[in-house]
């Protein structure tokens, strides 16, 4: 039995993983996900028993529709986590009832039905002998399992609250610097005063901007998964890889963020700050001098295209290692801001979920628009990463729960139902209590 858990819940637990990265990455995995669903199905005949192999496909169905439903949930995907669920219990009850019709058109009982009615006082299996032996040993299971519980949603709920932080931040007013919001979380909205010009010294590229900055690709491998099977394949990215076979690269150069100092009525918005902004970038024009001097650098020519240097020589087949560059100004007539008031300007805000906060955008952009450019990654990734904890948590409880149930003089099938109820209502109340308090 113990062994049927751990392999079920890894199968379930490893599908929902390969489903996460489909939906993220848009990689197909049909081989890891043939693999996740056969130890699913191995591990819940093992718990259900030869005989019942029907109700073992119907519960396999269920657990791998919810699987494949969190990722896309997470994500957004409501109508398509909608439908693979439809499509999981579809097939479970499909699966129950073809079986129900196999039987009698047999014209003999069907297995499980007569496994269900033979209810034996004590179990007679070896497995159930273990259960009653290590009984004890579950109680400590169960508590742990609920303290892990309660720690996960704390932790959830923290991380959670930080996108709602948005609604308690003051937008204060920008020309007069209140000392009552001192050490707050406040926003700010104004017209953006950034008098000078944004200098690339290094290449005296400049422009009249409150941001400038230098991108830089290099074409290089990266290991992607395509029908089942991982391949390597050309991608501009930049920064150096090393997942894949890029022995020996390195960038020629940097990208670089040049900003200036700036104001916002009486509020004062060093560089570092303004390094932050976003906005819509606009292509900056290279005259041939500025040209020269990156290619004396790279120490390979490169030709035009567009506002955009490249050092490909045949545009139909780019080499590993062509480089390409160009540079883009962030300007912003007004821009909306988020921080912690400090004297006469903006400093990280410490979340509650431990994440720092200081964000600048164009426009009028409310604080929960501003938190979500930082939080909107992060709170989905923590969002999957949490949703694997409660299924380890919820797991740990349940076998704890099956050990324990070694106290009641029943059958191991009346067991299971046993713990599977009280792995629901005590798993359910232990995840609603931080949330409460």
């Amino acid at each position: 039995m113990a062994l049927g858990f751990i392999v079920g819940l890894t199968g379930f637990v490893g599908f929902g993983w390969v489903e996460h990265s489909t939906v993220t990455t848009g990689d197909v995995n049909w081989l890891a996900r043939a693999a996740t669903v056969g130890l699913a199905v191995l591990g819940t005949s093992i718990l259900t028993g030869v005989r019942m192999f029907a109700l073992a496909l119907s519960l396999t169905a269920t657990g791998i529709g919810i699987a494949a439903a969190v990722p896309r949930l997470i994500q957004g995907h409501l109508a398509s986590a909608l439908v693979v669920l439809g499509v999981g219990l579809g097939a479970a009850v499909t699966v129950a009832f073809l079986d129900t019709v196999f039987w009698r058109l047999w014209g003999k009982e069907n297995p499980a039905d007569k496994a269900m009615r033979e209810t034996p006082s004590q179990p007679e299996t070896k497995i159930g002998d273990w259960v009653i032996a290590h009984r004890k040993g579950g109680i400590i299971w169960v508590l742990i399992a609920i303290g892990l519980m309660f720690y996960f949603e704390t932790e959830f709920g923290r991380t959670t609250d930080t996108l709602n932080i948005g609604n308690q931040i003051t937008t204060v007013d920008i020309n007069h610097i209140d000392p009552a919001f001192e050490g707050k979380p406040v926003r700010i909205f104004g017209p953006l005063n950034a008098p000078g010009i944004a200098v690339d010294s290094e290449f005296g590229v400049s422009v009249e901007a409150p941001k400038l900055v230098r991108r830089v690709e290099m074409l290089q491998w990266l290991s992607v998964s395509e029908g089942g099977k991982r391949y390597d394949r050309k991608r501009w990215l930049s920064e150096l890889s090393r997942r894949s076979r890029n022995g020996g690269l390195e960038m020629p150069l940097p990208g670089r963020v040049f900003a200036l100092d700036g104001t916002v009525g009486d509020w004062q918005l060093p560089s570092q700050t303004l390094a932050r902004l976003q906005g819509e970038p606009q292509t900056v024009n290279l005259d041939q001098s500025i040209v020269d001097r990156i290619q004396h650098v790279l120490g390979r020519s490169t030709r035009r295209v567009g506002d955009r240097l490249e050092t490909v020589v045949d545009p139909e087949n780019p080499q590993i290692g062509d480089v390409r560059i160009w540079y883009e100004a962030i300007r912003a007539p007004t821009v909306s801001a988020i921080g912690t008031q400090s004297g006469r300007s903006l400093a990280w805000f410490e979340a509650a979920s431990d994440v720092r906060l200081l964000e600048i955008a164009s426009g009028d952009r409310s604080a929960r628009e501003l938190i979500g450019m930082t939080m909107t990654n992060q709170h989905r990734e923590d969002f999957v990463q949490r949703w694997f904890e409660r299924t380890f948590a919820f797991g740990c409880l349940f076998g704890g729960l099956v050990f324990v149930s070694g106290y009641i003089p029943a059958s191991w099938k009346r067991r299971l139902v046993f713990a599977a109820g009280m792995t629901a209502l005590v798993g359910g109340f232990v995840t609603v209590v931080p949330w409460l308090v």
